[in-house]
């Protein structure tokens, strides 16, 4: 048991590390007074605004989560990402592991055509927040020659994209040949092959275009909703500003939080917004209330419908993190014996 919460310990650290030197910088930057100050330019109006932008941001996940499996209603997958994400706020990188438990226990799919349709979402994600920098960073910095570099990046991404899915279309060949397939080697016949036979037909998920294609639309849909969030709170900083600006702050946003992280991502995320909005010329006092205020509508509103879902779909949170600490603790000896 020790054993086991030392090796949480040690995962851990690194990302509260960062989040405590986030904080600390962002301290040293920041005026109390105007920040403060910065808070009374949002109105209670466009607190309302932005958290309906928010839930319509979750909506389309959840749409998304659903296009995945066919026995899956709406509810259930606006409920599990809001799941997945105050799990997050309790345990960073958490969320994927909760949605894996909680999915397969409500579908009765196998773990692995869950976490295909997560790998599937996340690469998504990848392309999207890659495209938005990429193409935008080269406004910023004012050279030209960064726009063929960006599209031959993106080109690459979705390449490798493609390929995944092709190995997925192709699943069912390539589970048949490895299945007839005997290996010499017992341990690799007995215990490797199973495993290789079950991450495949775990693919299946992200085999069907009839799935894929809503899954992808409403994952872009979900981006959208997320730069609308953002574009709305810098035109109230700074009225005026191009929507370019927001594109690329979600870029840089998604840079920042895939850095280790306390949970909620707190300082890491913060941090981020005001370094692209100061590149504007937006003060960090002005950035970081705008920064503070839609973390808090986002922590806020993931706790009450994440919350909901657990309630509805009769978990204890208790539960669900003894199972992804257990989880964690697997892939922390499994790291150690390679």
């Amino acid at each position: 048991m020790k054993s086991k919460k030392s090796a949480i310990i040690w995962r851990y650290l690194p990302g509260i590390l960062i989040s405590i030197l986030a904080v600390f910088f962002l301290s040293r930057f920041v005026n109390l007074k105007d920040l403060i100050a910065s808070f009374q330019i949002f109105t209670v109006a466009d607190v309302l605004v932005l958290t309906v932008i928010l839930v319509c941001s979750l909506a389309a996940r959840g749409m998304a989560w659903k296009s995945f499996f066919n026995n899956m209603s709406f509810r259930d997958g606006f409920l599990i990402i809001n799941e997945g994400y105050l799990l997050n706020n309790l345990i960073p990188r958490s969320g994927e592991i909760a949605r894996i438990f909680i999915t397969n226990s409500i579908t009765k799919n196998d773990s692995f055509q869950v976490a295909a349709a997560i790998f599937f979402e996340r690469a998504v994600d990848l392309l999207i927040a890659a495209g938005m920098f990429l193409s935008t960073l080269s406004l910023v910095l004012e050279l030209q020659w960064l726009r063929s570099t960006a599209t031959w990046i993106m080109v690459v991404f979705t390449l490798l994209l493609i390929m995944i899915l092709l190995i997925a279309y192709f699943s069912p060949t390539i589970e048949t040949f490895i299945r007839e397939k005997k290996f010499k080697n017992e341990l690799i016949e007995t215990k490797v092959k199973p495993i290789i036979l079950r991450a495949i037909q775990g693919l299946t998920t992200i085999s069907q275009p009839r799935k894929l294609l809503p899954a992808f639309v409403w994952i872009i849909v979900t981006w959208c909703f997320w730069v609308l969030m953002l574009f709305y709170a810098i035109l109230r900083l700074s009225p005026g500003a191009p929507i370019w600006w927001a594109l690329f702050t979600e870029g840089i946003i998604a840079l920042g939080i895939a850095l280790p992280a306390a949970p909620a991502n707190l300082g890491v995320y913060e941090g981020t917004i005001v370094f692209a909005l100061s590149v504007f010329g937006i003060s960090r006092d002005s950035a970081l209330g705008a920064a503070i205020l839609m973390h808090i509508i986002q922590i806020a509103i993931t706790i009450i419908f994440g919350l909901a879902g657990l309630f509805i779909h009769d978990f204890k949170i208790s539960s669900i993190i003894e199972k992804i600490r257990g989880q964690l603790f697997k892939e922390k000896i499994r790291n150690q014996e390679y």
